[in-house]
């Protein structure tokens, strides 16, 4: 076991990142992003300020990196986080590797363990749980079929259930729109204006959009608060080209943002014809993209604006048109189960791809 913090070394080691080079040997776009390690591992992710990572390795078979900090609670008590997860099809060296990681954490004073969680919900987390798992898509949790066993193995059970939707047909969704769209002017409220986001709009509106999002999605399960300057670093420029501008939405009232909707094109289908991280952007996938499919990634709404999901409604028939023009097939991506754009993407689906989050105390 290695711990980092602020007061050591930020290595990652070789050994570390070869385990996810066996699990996925023919799929690179599944392996660590040595530029993302380089960056979460030092000294400007504000998670160092305060937190600790321990790393635990069973060399060439299985790994994970523990998470502990004053913002990792479970029902009021500390918990930890286990992430960066990746092992051989072996119940026995899972055990071993969590009997290791529990030992260390009794000894903190800590009895809860929560994961996949790579440092909080900003960042990857969740197993997915399909064992064909069709029309996967970028930053989709992606593992062997064969991880939900080895965690119930190691003593751990399903916390959270979260659901996307897979939507093949325009069908549902047209028959949707024309019954809402003549319904249009009940729905619009004084002072809401819409516009679609851009690049240069997504960058001008940045900082708005950081405080935003902690009154939006602070009550979600683990948020944790991120800075300006980590959140510039994770959703600034780069981030800004990767947003599908047709499908993507800010809802304004008096001026101020009040609700998002921020979509994506299905760039999985660029990483596999060979298409670098740094080579994805929205006019590449235009160019390239055989079949156009929509992720329909994060929507957001302050409380107090949400109009039991009128305003939701109202900004779906803003880009709805576009989603037709643009693209054949349809993904509302990685909902939790009772929410409700998770109630009314489930009257469009096809079928559903589940994901967990799992919990093991001690």
């Amino acid at each position: 076991m290695i711990k980092i913090n602020k007061n050591t070394n930020f290595e990652i080691s070789e050994d570390f990142l070869e385990v996810c080079q066996l699990i996925y040997p023919d799929q690179l776009y599944l392996q660590d992003n040595p530029l993302e390690i380089s960056m979460l591992f030092s000294e400007i992710n504000p998670f160092f300020e305060e937190g600790e990572a321990s790393i635990h390795l069973l060399k060439n078979k299985t790994r994970a990196i523990i998470f502990t900090g004053p913002d990792i609670t479970h029902q009021n008590k500390p918990a930890a986080y286990f992430g960066f997860f990746e092992s051989i099809d072996s119940k026995q060296d899972a055990i071993k590797l969590f009997k290791e990681i529990e030992e260390q954490l009794t000894e903190q004073n800590i009895n809860t363990l929560i994961g996949p969680i790579n440092f909080n919900t900003y960042h990857r987390y969740r197993l997915n749980l399909d064992e064909e798992n069709p029309t996967p898509f970028l930053n989709e949790p992606q593992n062997p079929k064969y991880y939900p066993a080895l965690l119930a193995a190691s003593g751990f059970s399903e916390l959270n259930k979260y659901v996307s939707y897979i939507i093949n047909s325009q069908e549902k969704l047209k028959d949707w729109y024309d019954t809402y769209s003549a319904k249009k002017d009940i729905l619009t409220f004084d002072g809401y204006t819409f516009e679609q986001i851009t690049p240069s709009l997504w960058m001008d509106k940045l900082a708005e959009v950081h405080k935003k999002s902690e009154i939006v999605f602070g009550d979600n399960f683990s948020y944790s608060p991120i800075s300006f300057e980590t959140f510039q670093l994770k959703y600034g420029e780069f981030f800004s080209h990767l947003i599908c501008p047709y499908t993507s939405l800010f809802a304004y009232y008096n001026g101020k943002i009040v609700g998002t909707i921020i979509n994506f094109p299905n760039y999985y289908d660029l990483r596999r014809k060979g298409f670098g991280i740094t080579d994805l952007n929205f006019k590449n996938y235009i160019d390239n993209a055989e079949e156009a499919t929509l992720l329909l990634k994060t929507v957001g709404m302050v409380k107090e604006h949400a109009n039991m999901g009128f305003l939701l409604i109202r900004m779906m028939l803003e880009i709805t048109p576009n989603a037709f023009q643009h693209y054949k097939k349809y993904v509302c991506c990685l909902m939790a189960e009772d929410n409700y754009p998770a109630m009314l993407a489930k009257e469009f689906s096809d079928h559903t791809k589940e994901y967990a989050l799992y919990i093991k105390e001690f």
